[in-house]
């Protein structure tokens, strides 16, 4: 039984069929085999008869003369990510970098806390609670408990929507365990980590720098750091994320989070990868996600859950394995909130202008009488590419909303944050302000950039601060220095390590 961190190292072959967008060719062992086609083939359920019966291409011979070559090839094909990455460790053909966690999870529950949909009242917080469907954690009082649909069967979701005091620490009773939440002073200013394209494994898509920027290790240390500091209100994730099909790779990553960072309030756009794990429509599958595990996994307060009642919140209405369109409704990605005095418009690119205007539409009639002091529309794609929708990418959204009553009066307060060209920079300003960013430097092939971006809205002023990590193109690292300035001070002490996108009067 696996415990701990795993360090992972791989040899491997192409897989009929596969050709992913991404290769992490900097994780090139001496077989000459890229450790992501090595994680991909050997989670194959055929991949065992495969290595035995000398159906994989021209390095054989040198995988063979590997002393462990037998005990491998009796380890994988179980269609298991911890199976296939043991037997690639075992193999040792490529830099022992890439770190996954197979262990006991570091929380007790894997909890999911989102906002409730603007429109219900500033008051309102969902929360979830995600476990196996063997044994499913079904707390006290939950509206909602069921097995998965669709998709990741094997998980089990409970929820519930709370009415709380806005700037009072409640603490929970979830299935027994104390969990702690806290929404800011209605007004009052907040702070939020956002992040985008995070990848660290290459089960179904490659990851290029995952084992040279260490994303999985790092992403999840300076995650549980900036939460336990006390300073951070929310994190965000924007598509694409950990480019994962069946929710393995998803839950190992869930796996690594304390109580407190699932306890900080989250919120997720869909990104293309969500939907088809190979890239877009031209490379479906039928056991693609379809972006199902997405809206259970991450159980958002949508416009979905607007309309149903009490106990439902996702729209099931599409099933994926039946004959025609095999998308859930847009609704079930399309959420407004607010987060203290910064209000937030998530939405996927992946459906119509269409259909998606209306939900523009409320979102902005709610801006209106929110009154935040600043809104961003959150969102995955930076272009329309890859299955996002004419005018869906977020620079078009944007300038879609900017017509809407309610937001077309928002001038440099309303700006945008998206992912999907993996890089981390300013994309747009405008009169020398920060409007567009981009936050998706997380591992994946492009820039070859990694950083935490961070929004801050205290003491009448937006910020945007980009806390870089590393840069291949530079070849900096500055994940040392930046974790011991964090776990010894917090991150708004440590400011002088972080470049400033944007400040802005409120």
């Amino acid at each position: 039984m696996w415990s701990g961190w795993l360090v992972v190292s791989c040899v491997c072959a192409w897989a009929a069929g596969y050709s992913p967008l991404e290769h992490d060719y900097d994780n090139e062992g001496p077989t000459k085999f890229l450790c992501s086609d090595c994680e991909y083939l050997l989670s194959q359920p055929a991949a065992a008869a495969k290595l035995q019966a000398g159906s994989l291409p021209e390095n054989r011979a040198l995988l063979e003369a590997h002393p462990n070559f037998t005990e491998a090839a009796r380890s994988v094909g179980k269609g298991d990510n911890a199976a296939a990455v043991r037997a690639c460790q075992m193999l040792d053909a490529c830099p022992r970098t890439l770190q996954f966690h197979f262990g006991a999870p570091v929380s007790p529950l894997n909890l999911r806390v989102t906002r409730g949909l603007g429109g219900k009242g500033y008051e309102y917080m969902r929360v979830s609670v995600i476990s196996n469907a063997s044994a499913p954690v079904q707390p006290s009082g939950f509206a909602y408990s069921r097995r998965f649909q669709y998709r990741w069967t094997d998980k089990w979701l409970s929820s519930t929507l709370v009415r709380v005091t806005p700037g009072v620490a409640q603490t929970l009773d979830v299935a027994g365990v104390n969990v702690t939440i806290k929404l800011p002073v209605e007004n009052n200013g907040s702070r939020g980590i956002v992040i985008a394209d995070p990848c660290f494994s290459g089960r179904f898509i490659g990851c290029k720098y995952g084992g040279t920027f260490k994303t999985f290790e790092r992403l999840t240390t300076l995650l549980n750091v900036a939460m336990a500091s006390g300073e951070i209100d929310y994190w965000m994730i924007l598509g694409d994320n950990f480019y994962d099909r069946t929710g393995e790779i998803t839950s190992q990553f869930f796996d690594a989070l304390s109580l407190k960072t699932m306890s900080t309030i989250f919120a997720s756009t869909p990104g293309n990868h969500d939907f088809w794990v190979g890239g877009g429509p031209d490379s479906e599958k039928p056991e693609d996600q379809y972006g199902n595990g997405f809206m259970q996994f991450y159980a958002q307060d949508t416009i979905a859950s607007k309309n149903m009642s009490t106990s439902e919140f996702i729209d099931f209405a599409v099933n994926p394995d039946s004959p025609g369109d095999h998308m859930p409704y847009g609704r079930n990605f399309n959420w407004y909130n607010k987060i203290g005095n910064v209000a937030f418009i998530g939405y996927s690119g992946a459906h119509t202008l269409a259909a998606s205007r209306p939900h523009f539409e409320e979102a902005c009639a709610w801006v209106q009488q929110a009154k935040p002091d600043a809104v961003f529309l959150v969102g995955h794609w930076n272009s329309e590419s890859l299955g996002c929708k004419a005018h869906m990418d977020v620079p078009n959204a944007w300038e879609e909303l900017k017509t809407v009553p309610g937001c077309d009066k928002l001038g440099n307060k309303l700006k945008y944050i998206m992912g999907h060209t993996h890089c981390n920079q300013i994309t747009r300003e405008e009169g020398g302000l920060g409007t567009g960013f981009m936050v998706a430097g997380m591992g994946m092939g492009g820039c070859g950039n990694f950083g935490i971006p961070l929004i801050d809205s205290h003491n009448g002023t937006l910020r945007m601060w980009y806390y870089p990590i590393a840069d291949v193109t530079t070849h900096e690292d500055k994940y040392d220095a930046l974790l011991k300035c964090w776990q010894d001070k917090s991150p708004m002490q440590c400011t002088s390590l972080a470049t400033s996108w944007l400040q802005q009067p409120l």
